[in-house]
């Protein structure tokens, strides 16, 4: 069932997915401390995230999310999709190279 009717429904409905999906990365990325979770060593550079990495539920009568998303450096990144552990997710972020400062 919709949780919208109109447009501004719509939109506070994806404004609110938005801030949680946004919430979800954070602190996930926090408990990792900015680390690949696969080697744990370099600093996360792909935000993976499969095509349906956003499932809504509901438990007890309250609607609740599950996101799905994984953070690794490019070449652990790589090597996963070599060894097809994962596909290309229509929604992976890539993060830009950080600039050297001089």
């Amino acid at each position: 069932m919709s949780d919208f009717f109109n447009i501004a429904g719509m939109i506070e409905y994806m404004n609110r997915l938005k801030d949680f999906v946004d919430n979800t990365i954070l602190l996930r990325k926090e408990k990792l401390n900015n680390l690949c979770e696969c080697c744990q060593e370099k600093e996360i550079e792909v935000e993976w995230r499969p095509v349906d990495f956003c499932d809504e539920f509901y438990e007890d009568d309250v609607k609740k999310y599950k996101i799905n998303i994984n953070f690794f450096c490019e070449s652990c990144y790589n090597i996963l999709l070599e060894r097809e552990e994962i596909v290309p997710g229509e929604f992976t972020i890539f993060y830009k190279e950080k600039k050297e400062e001089i």
